[in-house]
Order: C-alpha cells, then structure tokens, then sequence
C-alpha cells in the first residue's frame, strides 16, 4: 500500500536524521522546513492512490483498522517517536479513507467553490475565536490526548518528533483528490495547486510565528488552481455564505 509505505520509509528516514543530527545555529528552521515538504507530500501522494476506484466497504473497514490501531497507542506506554509514528499512521489511514470516500460523493465541480468557502470560515473560527474549538485545545493545559489525536507528529532532524499538521488538512486533501478523479478533472492541476497553498502556509508560519491553518491556505489553492473546471455557481456560493453566517452565530453562541 502506498500510504504505508511512504509514511513508514519518510517517518524513519527523518528519524534516523534527527538522531543523526547535531545542534548548530538555523538547523531548527532548515529541519522544520524538510520536515513540513516531506509530510506534505506524503498526505499528497497517500491522497492520490487512495483516490482510485475501490468499493466503499474496503475503505470503512480500512479507516476502522486505524482507529483501533490508534486506540492501542493510545493505551500503550510508547515513547515519543513510536506513538508519533504509530499514531500518526493511524490518523492518515483513519483520515485519507473518510475524506476519500467524502470526496466522491460530490456530483458537481461546482461545489467546490463553496465547500471550501464553509470549510475555511469553520477552521478559522476553530482556530482564531477565543470559543473555537482548536483554540482551546491549543491553550488547555490538559488537553495533551487532544491534542494527539487531531495533530499528525513528524521528526523534525534535530528537535525530535514534533506536531507538524492537522488531520483537518489531511481529511481535506484526500477530499480533493477524491473528488477531482471521479469528477474527471485535471489531477495535475490539483497538486499544483496544492503545491502552492503548502507552500504559502509554510511561509506564513515563519512570518506570522504563530500556528495557522493550513486548510485556509490549501483549500483555496487547489480551487483557483483548477480555474474554470470547477466554476462555481452564484446559487451555490450565496448558500455557502449564508450557511456559514448562521452556522457560525449558533456556534458562537453555544460556546460563549
């Protein structure tokens, strides 16, 4: 399997190059930077295989799989690295199938559009509202199991297994890939665009300092990447809009 494959081979492979790696002046942003491109591209490519055409059973027994796999590191008395790696791998199983078996339920491209409107605007109130749910679990002291549960932790060579990505991120991306290959649009398009939304997300992080989500940059990347294959229509865009407003008020609400 693909996915296992890559996230086993580049987990050990940083791995061995953190225990490797000695303490010098800019290593920290240099290893993070590595370490950011090779997990995103793992997410990218595990997210590409699993877009291929199997029957919907197998993906739930597969997703069913890493939650017990999952469950067991949780339980077990890992260290860092190998819950980091077991758990993590659980999370891009457990999260690759719902988002791939998600994405080919969407019968129009232009859908798109405003599912990544409604997808953005609830990742960044989670994010950025003092309500929101990532924030608390941000802040929360004792929110550790959380936390482990909505991050994937990837070596970063000289700092040891760190969180990197969140499994929001990655269930989007399987989405995407998902969708465009039964929708029969440009896949090539679609990592491109990818491509650069990761990219803009790693730059933002430096600049900024602070976590951000990565969805605010991928989603509409992949979108503007695919042009006018996945137009969207002004009905479907007003309901989008619409739907956030209120879904978001009733939120604030409910948490305030």
């Amino acid at each position: 399997m693909v996915l296992s494959a890559l996230w086993f081979g580049v987990f050990g492979l940083l791995l061995i190059l953190d225990r490797t790696a000695g303490s010098s002046p800019g290593l920290g942003l240099y290893s993070y930077i590595l370490s950011f491109v090779m997990l995103a591209g793992t997410v990218m490519v595990s997210a590409w295989a699993l877009s291929e055409r199997w029957a919907d059973r197998a993906g739930v027994l597969a997703a069913l799989v890493g939650v017990l796999i999952l469950v067991a590191a949780l339980v077990s008395p890992l260290e860092v690295a190998m819950y980091g790696l077991i758990a993590g791998y659980a999370l891009l199983l457990v999260c690759g199938c719902v988002g791939a078996l998600i994405g080919r339920r969407i019968e129009d491209a232009a859908y798109l559009w405003p599912l990544t409107i409604v997808m953005v605007s609830f990742d960044l109130w989670s994010v950025f509202a003092a309500a929101g749910v990532t924030q608390e679990l941000v802040i929360e002291p004792t929110a550790e199991v959380g936390r482990a549960l909505l991050v994937l932790s990837f070596p970063v060579p000289g700092l040891g297994v760190q969180p990197v990505l969140g499994i929001g991120d990655v269930i989007v991306v399987s989405l995407f890939y998902s969708a465009v290959h039964w929708l029969g649009l440009s896949l090539r398009r679609l990592t491109f665009g990818l491509s650069i939304g990761f990219g803009l997300c790693l730059m933002a992080l430096f600049l900024f300092q602070v976590p951000l989500p990565a969805l605010a940059f991928i989603a509409p990347s992949a979108v503007i990447a695919l042009g006018d294959e996945a137009k969207p229509r002004m009905k479907e865009l007003m309901i989008a809009a619409v739907f956030c407003a209120i879904g978001l008020s009733l939120l604030h609400l409910i948490r305030s």
